[in-house]
């Protein structure tokens, strides 16, 4: 089963960060994003958002029900470079 996407917007909220901080993550701390093809709005992995757990142990784990039951089934992405 491949990993569960996340996108931005709802990992930032997952973590309990805000929008800005969470890019800043992605480019300081080299997280792998992807993009679906035609669209311009990145993910990146659930498993990726438990790395970011391991050193930033104020994230929140409290909304993640919840952006579960949201994320439904979605098509693959492609990995961006």
């Amino acid at each position: 089963m491949p990993d569960e996407m996340v996108s931005h917007t709802d990992a930032a909220a997952e973590l309990g960060v805000s929008v800005p901080t969470f890019y800043r993550w992605l480019k300081t701390r080299k997280i792998q994003t992807y993009r679906r093809v035609g669209d311009r709005h990145g993910y990146v992995r659930r498993s990726d958002l438990a790395q970011i757990r391991d050193w930033y142990p104020h994230a929140s784990t409290a909304a993640e029900p919840e952006l579960k039951a949201r994320a439904g089934s979605r098509p693959a992405l492609a990995a961006s470079r």
